[in-house]
């Protein structure tokens, strides 16, 4: 899902709108779908979701071109044989860091001194 209907290579008018459910319990409908690029190899079919604060990755959809991912100790990494995309633990989500991948822009992710 994708929030930024620049990063899209082209988008259309899905022919019916579909309504998710998230898990807070609200509903967004949404009307367009196209192929957005998240690496330099790599590019999926997101929904447009000019709502979401952020864009989301499906690791189903790296699993199912091949990709590995691995998660712990806070980062994140999705590769294939010739590129990496990493990304670090924020709260509850993983960020991509955006040096890394072609995906919307993410905020700047906040240091902790010790």
């Amino acid at each position: 899902m994708c929030n930024d209907r620049t990063r899209f290579n082209s988008i259309k008018k899905l022919s019916q709108p579909i309504v998710i459910e998230l898990g807070d319990d609200n509903k967004v409908t949404v009307s367009h779908h196209g192929l957005v690029n998240v690496s330099q190899e790599y590019e999926v079919n997101a929904l447009y979701m000019p709502t979401f604060r952020l864009s989301i990755l499906s690791i189903s959809q790296f699993d199912t071109a091949r990709y590995t991912s691995t998660f712990g100790h806070g980062k994140c990494s999705i590769s294939s044989p010739s590129i990496t995309i990493t990304g670090n633990r924020v709260n509850d989500l993983y960020i991509i860091s955006p040096t890394t991948a072609l995906t919307s822009t993410v905020p700047s992710i906040p240091t902790k001194s010790t």
